[in-house]
């Protein structure tokens, strides 16, 4: 083996056939060809394994590694990967490596601009734009295309910080310094070793990211990703792990350190990055709720454990579209076909009084007895996380938002909500009315 530009890795299971191929073809066939191919089978049957045993007897610049069973690559299969990754990218002394899902491709200059562009900036990390594709690969479905930037490190602001974010996510679509592996190894196993299984790459990007002092990205797309129907990601198949909960934690916590390495951290950055646990934890429920496998009650159960996340609460308490999704989700909860038993949602969702959500309702009650409508929105976010589906809150809720005349999709949600839940409640009932006929007045 001589010294390499270049190292990329893949990860096989069971690929088809056309996409894998598609993959191997797309770095074997860079402008650039110093380079080799680590490539990990990770338990694949039948012609899969094949396919790879083909690729590697005819390339000398492919090393094939397999594992006999399957482990979904777990933590610690994750980290004993990468510690491979590691001892190959020394003995090959190769400058850089990048990363290749097995479905995936690199347009045929990848290595030859990105190289090009990491050795003229003596970047430790170039970040590319990818292209997103059907399962044919035929339909471009967006592109998702990173800033023009050179930076050092803590030289990146709150704004850039959010426009990179995105390409932060990912392993895919970067050259990377070989030499933060050599540097930083142990604490990038240790970070990929995390028990993170939905957001794994991310976790170990936003710790490289705290760690390099130059940084590229490339407004140019050199990155196919396919868009898979029935990927892990995509598809709702299965029980969802309560870990889903806690990961989307890790991450965001993960995000604020890397932000603050970049001194960036700032009400911006924080802003932005409670709007990124939003969508993680919308699209979260949203799996939940669209998940054929899992029973009704396991559900409720399920949304309980979201809302009792601390991140999440916290984040409740100074977020109205956090409210907003609550409701959301709640009535598409409550109203499947066929409903859910109502009294065993109320027994999980609706919890008793505490002395603190006590003190909170009275002082809502207070503060709408004195139009403070925006102090009593915020202590109202807060009474939403933890209990719901409480009634007198409910009937708070409406004349808030029945006083100050707006907040009219959020109005929405919590009346048909109240309807559902407590029908005879005569004063909830006169509230609803007159907020649908001011609603209709005001358009």
């Amino acid at each position: 083996m001589h010294q390499a530009k270049a190292v990329f890795m893949m990860v096989v299971y069971d690929t088809p056939e056309s996409w894998l191929r598609q993959a191997i073809e797309s770095v074997l066939q860079q402008t650039c060809p110093d380079l080799y191919l680590l490539i990990q089978d990770n338990g694949s049957t039948g012609r899969t394994a094949e396919i790879l045993r083909e690729y590697a007897g005819r390339d000398t610049r492919i090393v094939l590694f397999r594992n006999e069973v399957n482990n979904a690559m777990t933590p610690e299969e994750n980290a004993a990967w990468w510690n491979l990754v590691c001892r190959y990218t020394l003995e090959l002394e190769s400058e850089y490596f990048a990363v290749l899902d097995s479905d995936d491709s690199y347009a045929p200059d990848f290595l030859e601009v990105m190289y090009q562009i990491a050795t003229e900036k003596q970047a430790d990390l170039v970040v590319c734009g990818t292209t997103m594709v059907d399962e044919s690969g035929e339909k471009t479905l967006r592109e998702r295309l990173p800033p023009a930037l050179a930076l050092e490190r803590r030289e990146m602001s709150a704004s850039q910080f959010a426009q990179e974010y995105g390409s932060f996510r990912s392993v895919w679509g970067k050259l990377f310094r070989a030499s933060l592996l050599w540097e930083y190894g142990n604490g990038f196993v240790q970070a990929a070793s995390q028990q993170v299984r939905n957001g794994a790459d991310t976790f170990c990007i936003l710790y490289l990211m705290r760690k390099i002092t130059r940084f590229v990205s490339v407004p140019k797309s050199l990155h196919t990703y396919r868009i898979r129907n029935a990927s892990v990601y995509q598809g709702t198949q299965g029980e969802l792990s309560p870990n889903r909960v806690r990961e989307g934690e890790q991450l965001f916590l993960a995000a604020c350190q890397t932000a603050k390495s970049y001194t960036c951290l700032n009400w911006e950055a924080m802003h932005f990055l409670y709007d990124v646990y939003h969508y993680h934890i919308h699209d979260l429920l949203a799996s939940l709720l669209d998940n054929p496998s899992m029973s009704p009650e396991s559900k409720v159960s399920y949304f309980r454990t979201v809302l009792d996340a601390p991140l999440f609460a916290q984040i409740g308490e100074t977020s109205n579209r956090m409210v907003w999704l609550v409701d959301q989700m709640l009535l598409r909860l409550l109203t499947p076909a066929p409903p859910l038993p109502l009294e065993y949602c109320c027994s999980l969702l609706h919890r008793k009084d505490s002395a603190k959500q006590d003190i909170g309702k009275r002082q809502l009650l207070e503060l709408l007895d004195r139009d403070a409508w925006e102090q009593a929105r915020r202590v109202e976010a807060v009474l939403v996380v933890q209990c719901p589906l409480d009634e007198e809150l409910l009937y708070l809720r409406l004349r808030r938002m029945a006083g100050c005349g707006e907040d009219w999709e959020n109005a929405r949600y919590a009346a048909q909500i109240a309807q559902l839940l407590y029908p005879k409640n005569r004063a909830i009932a006169k509230l609803i009315e007159g907020l649908e006929n001011r609603c209709e007045r005001e358009g």
